[in-house]
């Protein structure tokens, strides 16, 4: 609170002003024009998904924040209103798939197998211009995935399957940072076998058979990337309208996963096995584990049998455990 009272949420106003600054109005919705997404390949685009759709969170939660602190600020909630209204998302088309901009869809595909193959080195330059890459389906990294990865709450694991099955063959994975960030995705979709293989992908990127991979320098954004494709990926970690949320599923081979944590006024511990979770805590917290709600005070160790319906494995959504 205090963070946010005296430098976050004047923060979230100013980039918030920013984008809606940034709008222009096309035939009476607001569109963002001339942008590079995520993706690097792909540049001066109108409309792309993730920078559209982040300038939209960003504007709803400064607006959120000013009521949550009392900031009081006539203009620019008026501004914020219209803005959230009216500014285009891109919509799923009907297999799920989200364009990446405005043009995307219709730029012609091609195979990038062979550059798959030597993702990093960016050998797909030795063959093409950027231009002429601007002007294809090819992607440097996650993009419309990261939106995904991002933001969850905003669309359906269907739909975020349909993206990594529609924009990961179309990317090349030449950023350290986009492998991490699929498997992040497909672990949430429910693929663990293929979260494991993108995991263990970017973990080559320092730790692999090229001895002068981390010549000048390790890949730092990129270890962050596979922290976070053990605990939101493996250990299910994440957090949804300021709640805890954690459903673990480990690779088939992993027998444990245990990790610190601290919330809010707690310090916990947790170690995920196959068949269970053990949760230690210094203060009491309220978690919402495999779609259940979790009460826990002290220690509590939860079996992965009582919290998953018996009749097809999935995480039920009723019921509640104290401890």
């Amino acid at each position: 609170d205090a963070f946010m009272r005296k430098d976050g949420l004047t923060l979230l106003m100013e980039t918030a002003s920013f984008w809606m600054g940034r709008a222009t109005e096309i035939n009476g919705r607001l569109e963002i024009h001339d942008v590079i997404g995520p993706d690097e390949y792909t540049e001066h685009v109108n409309n792309n998904a993730y920078t559209n759709y982040l300038a939209w969170h960003n504007v709803a939660c400064a607006r959120q924040f000013m009521a949550m602190f009392g900031r009081e600020d006539a203009r620019f909630t008026e501004n914020a209103g219209k803005f959230l209204a009216r500014l285009w998302l891109p919509e799923a088309d009907a297999d799920g798939v989200i364009p990446q901009d405005d043009t995307f869809m219709a730029k012609p595909a091609i195979d990038l197998s062979r550059y798959k193959a030597k993702a990093g080195k960016q050998t797909i330059l030795l063959d093409y211009s950027r231009a002429e890459v601007n002007e294809m389906q090819i992607l440097k990294q996650a993009d419309v995935v990261m939106l995904n990865y991002l933001l969850p709450e905003r669309f359906t694991p269907q739909q975020c399957a349909a993206n990594l099955a529609f924009y990961e063959p179309r990317t090349i994975h030449d950023s350290s940072l986009s492998k991490a960030i699929h498997g992040i995705v497909l672990a949430r979709c429910g693929d663990t076998d293929g979260a494991y293989a993108f995991w263990r992908d970017g973990i080559a990127i320092d730790l692999g058979d090229d001895p002068h991979s981390s010549d000048d320098g390790i890949h730092a954004a990129a270890t962050g990337a596979i922290w976070l494709g053990a605990i939101q990926g493996f250990a299910g970690l994440h957090i949804s309208e300021g709640e805890l949320h954690l459903a673990p599923k480990l690779p088939a081979h992993w027998q444990k996963l245990a990790f610190p944590l601290r919330w809010r006024d707690a310090t916990m511990h947790i170690t995920c096995e196959d068949d269970q979770l053990t949760i230690e805590t210094t203060a009491p917290v309220t978690l919402t584990l495999w779609g259940k709600t979790l009460h826990v005070s002290g220690r509590k160790v939860c079996a992965r049998k009582d919290f998953l319906a018996s009749v097809n494995g999935t995480a039920t959504t009723e019921g509640r455990h104290d401890a």
